[in-house]
């Protein structure tokens, strides 16, 4: 069966015998003997290793050099899409122009997420909803403010305080507005920033409790930023946010939240102004058209954070809509 073979390998002039170039042995049945050498049975353990050594190396590369937008790598557009599918198609955009002004409103409000544990900082996608709002206000398209949002554990295992998510959104709104560039030109005018600290009264407190303060911007037109720091809910930020609308006459409100979390914002507020009948109260969403631009990742640590979060906020807020749903409350 194997003479020809055979003769070719005893023909070889000087060719060393090695386990490559001698007849295998078999077994009886005509099977490789378990004894030789079978290169193939270590095949997917090399492949796996060199798998594993490969990604190794991609996901430290893009952990030490992570991308700048949030929508950089598919999976990312993937989730931002999902967030997008949840958001409102009616949304209005307003603060990218200088005039015009075709979006007017008494009053943004914005609505809290959670904060960083680290420094209780706004967290970037909390960052992204103060800076829309903030740009509507400089541009005039929004006369006032309210932040709206509590605080969770008052105080964290080390003894430190935590401020309400209002309180956060408040100061890194201040900070925004105080280094917003300066503008030139005719229609500089109705640009309302930057604003310093000081152009701010001190605190006070309305009917409702809430804190407010009221500042002058550069063009000598008085404004009312709100905290209202009690809602631990979206139901709870409209209907405590309606409080301080309605006390102060505002009738156009622009609501500032994230795209995944608009469908059951807007319907929330909508819902709270039937059953108050606020027939003259009339709500929009914004647009954040900037949101991916505003989430910058300092590190790839960070950027994969907040990318997990990213994804459990869209299946919490799915959750979150069939629960308001069965409740009523949409």
């Amino acid at each position: 069966k194997y003479d020809g073979f055979t003769t070719r390998i005893q023909s070889m002039p000087n060719r060393p015998k090695n386990k490559f170039n001698r007849i295998p042995k078999l077994t009886k049945d005509g099977k490789l003997d378990p004894s030789e050498f079978q290169p193939h049975a270590f095949m997917p353990l090399w492949s796996l290793t060199l798998s594993v050594l490969f990604l190794s190396l991609v996901i430290g590369f893009y952990a030490r050099n992570p991308p700048i937008a949030q929508e950089s790598l598919p999976l990312e557009r993937v989730l931002a899409k999902a967030h997008q599918y949840l958001s409102d198609p009616e949304g209005v955009i307003i603060g990218r122009k200088l005039g015009g002004n075709q979006n007017r409103f008494d009053v943004g409000v914005v609505l809290g997420a959670r904060l960083n544990e680290t420094d209780f900082q706004p967290s970037l996608r909390l960052q992204s909803r103060v800076r829309h709002a903030v740009d509507g206000f400089c541009y005039g398209e929004v006369e006032h403010l309210i932040f709206s949002g509590a605080s969770g554990k008052k105080v964290v295992g080390d003894g430190r305080k935590r401020p309400s998510e209002a309180a956060a959104m408040f100061e890194f709104a201040l900070a925004t507005v105080e280094r917003a560039p300066k503008m030139s030109g005719r229609k500089a005018e109705e640009y309302r920033c930057p604003i310093e600290r000081e152009r701010f009264s001190e605190a006070k407190r309305d009917e409702n409790g809430n804190a407010y303060y009221v500042g002058e911007d550069k063009n000598g037109d008085q404004f009312t930023w709100v905290l209202e720091e009690k809602s631990f809910s979206t139901k709870e930020n409209a209907e405590l946010s309606l409080n301080a609308i309605v006390t102060r006459e505002w009738n156009s409100v622009a609501v500032s939240t994230s795209h995944f979390h608009q469908f059951r914002s807007k319907r929330v507020f909508l819902k709270a102004i039937e059953t108050r009948r606020l027939s003259k109260v009339k709500v929009k969403m914004l647009k954040q058209v900037q949101e991916s631009s505003y989430s910058r990742h300092k590190d790839g640590r960070e950027r994969t954070r907040e990318f997990a979060i990213g994804q459990f906020d869209f299946v919490r807020e799915l959750l979150a809509i069939c629960y308001y749903k069965i409740r009523r409350w949409i």
